[in-house]
């Protein structure tokens, strides 16, 4: 049996929620995630248009309007409890607790 490769590339907009930071102010504001997951579905995901082109020196990729709102979305969905919206990323509660404030 084959992997549902849209729900992994679900499962990975996800996690680029996850570790995404913002880059510029107001309407040059730009999300961005560090690109360390699988390479075939960080394609699909640009093929998709939801993220820029992996193939590149940078370390991470950009999300589009639509991909940084689904990865948002999926990452409520697939990692949060039911009725509680959760907006903790990587670092921010180690931030909160320490009166510091994550990148991003």
């Amino acid at each position: 049996m084959k992997p549902n490769t849209d729900k992994i590339d679900d499962a990975i907009l996800a996690l680029l929620h996850l570790t995404s930071f913002s880059e510029g102010k107001g309407d040059l504001a730009f999300t961005r995630a560090w690109k360390g997951h699988d390479w075939e579905a960080l394609d699909r995901l640009h093929q998709k248009g939801l993220i820029s082109d992996p193939k590149s020196k940078a370390k991470s990729v950009g999300l589009s309007k639509e991909g940084r709102a689904k990865a948002e979305a999926l990452f409520q969905r697939l990692f949060c409890d039911f009725q509680e919206k959760c907006n903790l990323r990587i670092g921010d509660e180690e931030a909160a607790a320490s009166g510091s404030r994550h990148r991003g």
